[in-house]
């Protein structure tokens, strides 16, 4: 899991468009093309269009109204955590997230509060942290999943260069020996399969649509 805080003072309000379809790709860039929320990658949930602008402190005209436009107040969030949420602001945040309520994430980095345990399940020690857990189902299934993923998408790289690296001492071991030289072609054979399927499967760009 990959949280962190967002530090909206250092951000510059977009000049023109609106706030639902304009500054999308602001908030993107911003928030490193994750859910501010549960976390996930638009490379992994189907591009940007899967994605909304997140109104912090609830637009609905019974809540915040008068922050429908305020950028401060908007974060990138997936469709499922935006719909969970929805307008529900059940109080304002507590300094010591004793209460329920959706700290502030351009203020406090949630991975001061959310971990994910050995079973890639989200937990928290916090009133707030185990309220969002449990409003936004952080632990569906679809992010289980994902984090199973990620993890031995992370283990994969990692073997992959300590392969390259044995690869390298063997061939400076004997640059010019057959059977070492037909190895290393099989090896590095497998190891742009695996980085092909299992690593880069998908080009940028077509992920990201």
């Amino acid at each position: 899991m990959n949280w962190f805080r967002i530090p909206k003072e250092s951000s510059l309000k977009p000049q023109k468009g609106k706030y639902y379809w304009h500054w999308k790709e602001d908030l993107s860039k911003e928030g490193k093309e994750q859910c501010v929320y549960c976390t996930i990658n638009i490379n992994s949930f189907g591009g940007i269009r899967n994605f909304h602008v997140e109104h912090y402190r609830p637009k609905a005209e019974d809540k915040f109204p008068a922050l429908k436009h305020e950028y401060s107040n908007l974060f990138f969030a997936c469709s499922i955590c935006n719909g969970f949420k929805g307008d529900d602001w059940p109080s304002d945040p507590s300094e010591r997230l004793d209460n329920v309520s959706y700290p502030d994430p351009s203020i406090i980095d949630y991975s001061i509060f959310l971990y994910q345990n050995a079973n890639y399940l989200v937990e928290s020690k916090t009133v707030s942290g185990k309220y969002i857990i449990q409003k936004l189902f952080l632990n569906r299934p679809q992010l289980i999943l994902e984090r199973k993923s990620s993890q031995l998408h992370e283990t994969l790289q990692n073997e992959y260069k300590k392969l390259i690296v044995i690869l390298h001492r063997i061939q400076e071991s004997d640059p010019t020996n057959p059977l070492i030289i037909g190895y290393i072609q099989a090896v590095e054979t497998i190891t742009l399969l695996i980085r092909e399927k299992y690593i880069n499967p998908y080009k940028e760009s077509e992920i990201k649509r």
